[in-house]
């Protein structure tokens, strides 16, 4: 399992479930404050068989939503939040390593160190400054 992206140009990215976890931690870490996820009911997923109408189980989904980033709901990251991802990640990307390093007590810092890591983070910014992205 893992987490796909994508943003109003039909760009993609992708992580997988450990490494978006992680993402998160890092951006937190560096000074990232989540403003939550937005679930818009025109991507909530109806199951068969319910015992009250599409529209009011959308309209309850979404009004029960909790802004979790770790799911699969297509839920939405507004731009603003997206950009401030991608500032804390910036910050962070002038400190990590450029060797791997297991020996920080931040867990997010280990994964992220080295030349290749910090690639993939330096093309996950890039995505975020794209603007608003759903998480599929």
């Amino acid at each position: 399992m893992g987490y796909d992206f994508k943003n109003l140009n039909g760009e993609a990215f992708r992580f997988n479930i450990g490494a978006w976890s992680r993402v998160l931690e890092l951006a937190h870490y560096f000074g990232w404050q989540p403003m939550g996820t937005t679930l818009r009911g025109s991507t909530v997923r109806v199951p068969d068989g319910l015992d009250i109408s599409n529209e009011q189980y959308i309209r309850e989904t979404v009004e029960r939503w909790d802004g979790r980033y770790c799911a699969n709901e297509w839920q939405l990251v507004e731009e603003e939040d997206a950009l401030n991802l991608a500032f804390a990640l910036m910050i962070a990307v002038k400190v990590l390593p450029d060797e791997d390093d297991d020996s920080t007590i931040v867990h997010s810092i280990d994964h992220w160190s080295g030349a290749d890591n910090k690639k993939i983070l330096k093309d996950f910014i890039k995505y975020c400054m794209g603007g608003e992205f759903d998480i599929l």
